[in-house]
């Protein structure tokens, strides 16, 4: 079976989605951004892992972008 995967990054945890080429849900969870982790439940679905995309949300806090404009 083909399988694809999305990984939403976040800065503590990261949200793992594995679906197969008809959209049906295999796998979905909030895990530690820990790459050991990611990979193990990447290879716990039956199926072949054919594309993996991923996003990034990391926020700046407002005074932190400041201080290094200034």
């Amino acid at each position: 079976m083909e399988l694809y995967a999305a990984i939403d990054l976040h800065s503590n945890n990261s949200v793992l989605v594995v679906t197969d080429a008809e959209d049906h849900v295999i796998f979905a969870k909030r895990l530690r951004n820990d790459l050991e982790m990611l990979v193990t439940a990447l290879r716990s679905c039956p199926g072949d892992v054919r594309a993996v995309g991923s996003r990034a949300n990391c926020a700046l806090h407002s005074d932190a972008t400041q201080a290094r404009i200034s």
